[in-house]
């Protein structure tokens, strides 16, 4: 359970950092000192312009219309306009097992999916929905966790990838192929 707490924390940190949006912030202007009027400046007032106050008020934005959406593009390995590919590593219990260790934790796979589909049914992260891979891996077989890096970074060009490998197989992930890793 506290793992997928650490999942929930990366996907949002995931979201976060897919956001093209860095806040509303404009730059300043500099001031030119333009509006500063001195007296000799104001003369008596008409400068021939009209000021019957018929100007038109300015337009209130419509509370009921949809704010105008931020054009997405695909801007980096894993994220496309749509999508963002995510990695899973999914550990193969059954070798475990098989190896006399006795440590099952569930189908992960499918605690994921629902995980990734109540995101995906909200409209998913920034309007990209995510596009799980799974691949399974042997905790005892480190061949196993290497040819999982591949997939992962080589075959499917993942964005991030979540649950991780075995210690030094993260490194493949993130060293050889700069790719990120949640644990």
């Amino acid at each position: 359970m506290r793992r997928l707490g650490s999942v929930m924390v990366a996907l949002v940190l995931l979201a976060a950092a897919c956001s093209g949006d860095d806040g509303d912030v404009s730059a300043e202007q500099p001031d030119d000192g333009s509006d500063d009027v001195s007296d000799d400046d104001r003369g008596d007032g008409d400068d021939g312009a009209a000021d019957d106050g018929d100007e038109p008020p300015p337009d209130d934005p419509d509370p009921d219309e949809p704010e105008p959406t931020e054009e997405l593009f695909a801007s980096f390995r894993g994220v496309t306009e749509t999508s963002i590919k995510v990695g899973v590593a999914v550990p193969d219990f059954d070798a475990l097992q098989a190896a006399g260790i006795s440590n099952y934790q569930g189908d992960a796979e499918i605690a994921f999916q629902a995980f990734f589909d109540e995101i995906n049914d909200e409209g998913g992260v920034h309007g990209r929905l995510i596009d799980p891979v799974y691949v399974s891996f042997d905790f005892t077989d480190a061949t196993t966790q290497d040819e999982a890096c591949s997939r992962f970074a080589e075959d499917h060009e993942v964005f991030i990838v979540l649950y991780g490998l075995l210690g030094q197989s993260n490194l493949c992930l993130t060293n050889l192929h700069e790719t990120m890793v949640m644990t």
